[in-house]
């Protein structure tokens, strides 16, 4: 009965998520979930209890739930645009000569309320 959502973020192969921290803003209200990165006014990712796949029965942001933060990469998505030699081959990144820059590296989380 577990459901999961996933979301991507497309930016030009040009920009570079390396270079520096982001951030990511979580905006959860009573009927809605959004989430913005960096300054961006608009949200990337926006789904309420009566957008699909919820249709107001399932929308599971008024209960308890898990919140997964990650970096998933692999397959042939991008037509093997990306190079896989810039990410970690094991859980230590051994392949990298800065292993921070493959891994996702999380500074702090803060939690704010809107009211």
């Amino acid at each position: 009965s577990h459901q999961y959502i996933s979301h991507e973020i497309s930016v030009p192969m040009n920009v570079n998520f390396q270079d520096k921290f982001h951030s990511i803003t979580f905006k959860w209200t009573e009927n809605n979930i959004e989430m913005y990165l960096d300054t961006n006014n608009e949200p990337f990712f926006s789904e309420g209890k009566d957008s699909a796949p919820f249709n107001n029965a399932n929308y599971p942001f008024n209960n308890q739930f898990y919140l997964i933060l990650n970096v998933a990469s692999g397959g042939n998505f991008d037509s093997n645009q990306l190079d896989p030699t810039k990410y970690c081959n094991d859980k230590e990144c051994s392949n990298l000569v800065d292993p921070d820059k493959g891994r996702l590296v999380i500074d702090y989380i803060e939690v704010k309320s809107i009211d």
